[in-house]
């Protein structure tokens, strides 16, 4: 049995640490915080010393923790309770006991992490810490809301040869993109996607869902990527170079590919705490029903053809999000149309010998961007010129994939845009915890960056409608049956006369590439 006096020192002990504290006062309250579950945790600290102990005296260093305070959603949640930090200078005696005391929390159920839900603090000395959240907080309700992205690049499609030749896409569904989010959001933030198979998109307005739908789909390849395929109700036509020496003999002039962009994008999530789930992509109908997509040559996109023309510029400027969207300006700048250039390979001007190759032209590029089509047969296209007084040939083709390599499997493009938020999510009422949540999570402000990849289920799911016609040139001779013809080819053999037929791995278009040339 334990003697009387070795109890009463024990209790003597305890209730100095509770009650004596001598020596210099306590310090002014300062405040602190720390981000935890998707919200902001603060208090305040003050910080004392004492001595613990009847018959010995032991010093110590004390941080009291209170006034503890969840911020979320732009509202704030008092939160019972306080804690403590202890640094006892003679620990083995163990009066008063040393380290982190205190410090669980039951957090409010509106919050939406469920009724069981606890925040667990753990003090620090200097009043620091470190909080989490128990893992009874499951997240049964969110904040379900939208960003409206500038613009996405939907897809690129190439230039034949020769100013006859063009390539029709027709209900196309894999002229889509497969986008996962990466680098968005903050360390401490989960990501997730959630969207039904095959679902069509989506219009939003004022903060909400409108009735409309349009036919483009989206499906899930996992979980965390969207592949939305916009494919084509009416057929898209991709032309061929201008007419006229020297075009009509030069390879592709990439100048003439054509690069869709989306303009009403919206982008819906739900926020719940420190999880944000990507629910996959709609249209903003503030702008118009359905999706705003225009078509932008790569030359206006990199100077090549002059500036940019009015026509293009009333649709990029987006003019309609002026009153309606909060954040960077809504018009794509300079800066946005070189971003989207760069979606095209051709637009770097040393793209073509190294990754084309000579003849044989390499099946796939190294950057796995683009596989020989079944198209070619093994055989390549002729390009040549119609005898005097007679029709150019014409060769056509229907495109069709054939399997993806391993290479172009692993294909991914990043890039960052700046996005706004309806101004229904940043006044008062049921939309603005979206707002300010998402903001919150994002690791930039106002911008995210996502990566286009490839949809490897293409070759087997998928299948293109899209037929090429290459035509040659006109001999255009002056006097009848008799040569020469105008144009006429380069006697050094320095323009092609063949061409093979590539598909994009990433966009499911086609291009095309001179033979025994580059």
């Amino acid at each position: 049995m334990k003697s009387i006096p070795s109890i009463t020192r024990k209790i003597s002990c305890f209730f100095a640490f509770i009650v004596l504290v001598f020596g210099l006062a306590a310090t002014r309250a300062q405040a602190q915080s720390l981000s935890v579950g998707g919200g902001t945790l603060s208090w305040t600290v003050s910080q004392s010393s004492g001595i613990c102990g009847e018959w010995h005296s032991f010093t110590y260093t004390q941080w009291n923790f209170s006034n503890f305070n969840f911020a979320y959603g732009g509202t704030n949640y008092p939160l019972g309770g306080g804690a403590a930090y202890i640094q006892d200078n003679n620990s083995t005696i163990g009066c008063p006991p040393n380290g982190p005391q205190g410090g669980t929390m039951q957090l409010p159920s509106s919050l939406g992490y469920g009724s069981s839900c606890l925040l667990n603090f753990t003090a620090a000395p200097n009043g620091q810490g470190s909080a989490s959240l128990s893992s009874s907080c499951t997240a049964t309700t969110g904040v379900q809301g939208y960003i409206d992205p500038k613009y996405v690049v939907l897809g690129v499609t190439y230039a034949p040869p020769g100013p006859a030749s063009f390539v029709t896409y027709t209900n196309s569904l894999s002229t889509g993109i497969t986008t996962s989010l990466i680098n968005t959001f903050t360390n401490s933030t989960t990501l997730t996607t959630s969207v039904s198979t095959e679902y069509t998109i989506p219009g939003f307005k004022s903060g909400s869902t409108i009735s409309n739908a349009i036919t483009a789909t989206e499906s899930s390849k996992s979980t965390n990527t969207v592949t939305l395929n916009w494919g084509t109700a009416n057929s898209i036509k991709t032309f061929g170079t201008a007419a006229g020496s020297p075009l009509g003999f030069q390879p592709v002039d990439n100048d003439f590919d054509i690069i869709y962009v989306w303009l009403n994008p919206v982008m819906v999530f739900t926020v719940s705490g420190s999880n944000v789930t990507w629910k996959g992509y709609g249209y903003d109908a503030n702008d118009q029903y359905g999706m705003d997509i225009v078509g932008i040559p790569l030359g206006y996109l990199n100077g090549d053809f002059g500036a940019m023309p009015p026509e293009i510029l009333a649709l990029t400027n987006r003019t309609w999000a002026n009153s309606v969207l909060t954040g960077p300006s809504p018009a794509l700048t300079t800066a946005d149309f070189a971003q989207i250039a760069a979606f095209d390979p051709f637009s770097n001007s040393s793209y073509g010998p190294t990754e084309i190759g000579y003849n044989p032209p390499n099946p796939n590029t190294p950057d796995g961007r683009f596989t020989l089509s079944t198209c070619n047969s093994e055989n390549s296209i002729s390009y040549g010129q119609a005898p005097p007084s007679q029709s150019p040939q014409t060769y056509t083709c229907t495109l069709s994939y054939s399997n993806l390599s391993t290479t172009a499997e692993a294909l991914t493009i990043s890039a960052s845009d700046t996005f706004s938020i309806d101004n229904s999510f940043t006044s008062s009422g049921s939309f603005a915890d979206f707002g300010y949540s998402f903001t919150e999570d994002v690791k930039l402000a106002d911008t995210f960056t996502y990566q286009f990849e490839v949809d490897n289920s293409i070759s087997t799911t998928q299948s293109t409608s899209a037929l090429a016609s290459i035509t040659e040139l006109a001999c255009n001779n002056k006097v009848a049956d008799v040569g020469p013809c105008v144009p006429v080819y380069d006697s050094g053999y320095n323009e092609p006369v063949e061409f093979f037929i590539y598909q994009d791995n990433l966009y499911g278009t086609f291009m095309f590439a001179p033979v025994d040339y580059f």
